[in-house]
C-alpha cells in the first residue's frame, strides 16, 4: 500500500491587513497543530505568505502588523508581490483567465489557505 510521506515544506497563505481576519487567533492554532502533527519539521520549513492581490507588498513593519514575529518566530514570512514575485502558471480557467500562483506557495509540499 502506498503511503504519503510527511511534508518537508508547508506554505500558509494569509490575507493582508485590508481583510479583517483575526490572524493573531488563527495562526497560533494552525502552527501548534503543525508542531503536534509533525514534530520533526523544522519551523523554518514553514512559509507564511501574506497575499495582497494587486496592493503594494508590505514592508517589514506591515508584515509585523499582519503576522507578529512572536506568533511565528522561526517561520519564514513573506509579502507576496503580484507584479514581481516568481509565479507558477497553472493554465487558464474555462473563461480563459490565467491562473498564476506564487512560486513559494506552489512549491510547498503542503498548502494551507487561512481566509475567512
Amino acid at each position: 500500500m502506498l503511503q504519503q510521506a510527511d511534508p518537508e515544506t508547508i506554505a500558509i497563505a494569509v490575507p493582508d491587513e485590508t481583510r479583517p481576519v483575526p490572524l493573531n487567533l488563527i495562526l497560533p492554532v494552525i502552527l501548534e497543530e503543525i508542531r503536534k502533527t509533525l514534530p520533526a519539521l523544522n519551523p523554518s520549513a514553514i512559509t507564511i505568505i501574506i497575499g495582497g492581490g494587486l496592493h503594494p507588498p508590505l514592508d517589514d513593519n506591515g508584515r509585523e502588523r499582519v503576522v507578529p514575529r512572536q506568533i511565528a518566530p522561526d517561520c519564514r514570512i513573506i509579502a507576496h508581490d503580484a507584479l514581481h514575485d516568481s509565479m507558477v502558471d497553472y493554465g487558464l480557467t474555462s473563461r480563459k483567465t490565467p491562473v498564476r500562483i506564487n512560486a513559494d506557495f506552489a512549491s510547498a509540499d503542503f498548502k494551507i489557505v487561512s481566509f475567512l
